[in-house]
């Protein structure tokens, strides 16, 4: 039973990947739920305040595999995919980054 539950998933992903509406998030909160054995990665319950392309705000939670070294912070923006039919199904794209702290005064200042 627990590994068709993660067949489901693996593949509710897949499709959310491959046809869910893109959008930005930030992330407002993070907690932790296991270190991986023999991997680099964790567990994370991950909540988010996702801004879709038409500029509407809504806040949701997800859990994903992010990397221990270079783990993301609260504050920080990553693409998601959404279902168009519930939005509360969603996954992470991308790479995480802090927020656009403005441009600098000259390129190399970054």
């Amino acid at each position: 039973a627990v590994l068709l539950g993660y067949c489901v998933k693996v593949e509710i992903d897949h499709r959310l990947r491959t046809r869910g509406l893109a959008g930005t998030a930030v992330i407002t909160a993070m907690n932790g739920r296991r270190v991986i054995r023999d991997s680099p990665d964790m567990r994370v319950d991950v909540t988010l305040r996702v801004t879709s392309p038409e500029g509407e705000e809504f806040e949701t939670w997800t859990t994903a595999t992010l990397p221990i070294v270079g783990m993301p912070q609260v504050g920080w923006e990553v693409p998601v995919r959404y279902s168009p039919r519930d939005r509360y199904r969603i996954v992470l794209v991308g790479d995480a980054a802090p927020p656009d702290l403005g441009p600098p005064s000259h390129p190399m200042e970054r």
